[in-house]
This record gives C-alpha cells, sequence and structure tokens, in this order.
C-alpha cells in the first residue's frame, strides 16, 4: 500500500500502520488528490476511504545559529574523527534500538554517548566544541527520562540528533559515510542520520517505522 500511495504525484511520504488500518499521507495539495490516492489503492487491491480533513504542514523559519556554532565548514583532526565516529557508533545502537521500541538499554547507551563526545569535543577545533557540548546536554536528557517513557526519550533523542546533524552539514569527511532522514509526523526534532539508506525511524518506532525521506545534509 505504501508503494502505492508514494506512486501518486504529489506524495511525499506515505506511512502505513496495518493494526490501526490506516496511512498517513504528506502530500503537495495541488499535485495530489484524496480520490487519486484512494484510486491508487484500490487499484492495489485495498478498500479506502479519505478519514479527518488535510492539513497543513507548520513552516518554522529558519534561526540563526548561535555565535559559538560553526556556521562554515569544521575541520576535525584524524583523532577527533575516530572519537567522533565512536560516538556516532553508540548513537546509531540508540536510534536502532528507538527504531524497534526497545527502551530499556537507550539510557546506558546515552551515559556512554555524552561520555564519548566529551573526549571529541576536546580534541575538536574550537568552531566545533558548541556542537559536541550540545550533544552532551541531548544525550544527558536521554539518560535521564525516567522509567521506560518512550516518547519522552524519543523526544530527548531529537535533541542529541540536532546537534550530529548540524556538525556533519559542516564536516563532509563524516558525512559521505551517512544518510539523513526527516519525518514530517515526528514531534520534536524531526531529523536523524543513519549510516545506511534503508529507513528506520526512531521517533515513530514500529508504529511508522518507515515515515519519512532521506534528505540532504
Amino acid at each position: 500500500m505504501q508503494g502505492a500511495l508514494e506512486s501518486v504525484p504529489g506524495v511525499r511520504t506515505a506511512a502505513v500502520n496495518w493494526e490501526k488500518k490506516q496511512a498517513v499521507v504528506v502530500y503537495e495539495p495541488k499535485a495530489a488528490t484524496t480520490d487519486a490516492m484512494i484510486a491508487a489503492i484500490e487499484k492495489a487491491g485495498f478498500k479506502s476511504e479519505a478519514i479527518g480533513e488535510p492539513t497543513t504542514p507548520t513552516i518554522e523559519p529558519k534561526k540563526s545559529a548561535p555565535a559559538d556554532v560553526a556556521s562554515g565548514p569544521v575541520d576535525l583532526s584524524e583523532e577527533a574523527q575516530r572519537l567522533t565516529r565512536e560516538a556516532l557508533s553508540l548513537y546509531e545502537q540508540m536510534r536502532a534500538s528507538l527504531a524497534v521500541d526497545k527502551t530499556d538499554n537507550v539510557p546506558a547507551l546515552a551515559v556512554k554517548l555524552s561520555t564519548a563526545v566529551k573526549a571529541a569535543g576536546e580534541a575538536a577545533p574550537g568552531n566545533a566544541k558548541a556542537h559536541f557540548a550540545a550533544m552532551a546536554a541531548g544525550a544527558k536528557k536521554v539518560a535521564n527520562v525516567a522509567g521506560d517513557a518512550a516518547a519522552d526519550m524519543r523526544l530527548a533523542f531529537g535533541e542529541v540528533s540536532r546537534p550530529i546533524v548540524a556538525l556533519l552539514s559542516a564536516t563532509p569527511t563524516l558525512a559521505k559515510d551517512y544518510h539523513v532522514f526527516e519525518c514530517p509526523m515526528a514531534s520534536g526534532y524531526k531529523r536523524w542520520i543513519q549510516p545506511n539508506a534503508d529507513l528506520s525511524n526512531p521517533y515513530m518506532g514500529t508504529a511508522m517505522p518507515k515515515c519519512g525521506s532521506e534528505v540532504k545534509f
């Protein structure tokens, strides 16, 4: 069904929740219609009807980066890159766990990530240190989430993802080894990175694991 929906001109992404028998579709109103989407679903062998009214996504204006956040290229030494990759490996483990609704190991990984990004930050140049400090702060928020409150954990994970995406955007030598995705349905920060191109959404988990699309750094 997802493929049928995404084949409709004007549809950006489609996420199917088989348990609820619903699909959430992000599309361009001027290019796609609900009738066209229903026709595509029925052609694929399913029955369908539109529920709810279409909504227009809220677009927030871009904010200027703080003065202590790099707005240009970041040149990391080999040692800083090595330490950063170690930190990103822990981040990936957190992402993979959240994507399958496994939260019990995430706080412990967040503690390790906080330590790792602090070490990487010490080896980083001055114009990148704010990124690492923000990563550590975000990791601390994840570690401090009480119990297995998945929604709070995912929001806090977004605060780790934000400075990571910013750092990689300014560091092509790291960005070339990662893919960045965006989910318009996610609460809080909507982007994350993965080392592989097979989208697996940490913000929506098993409810909508394929919600989102790859974007550029």
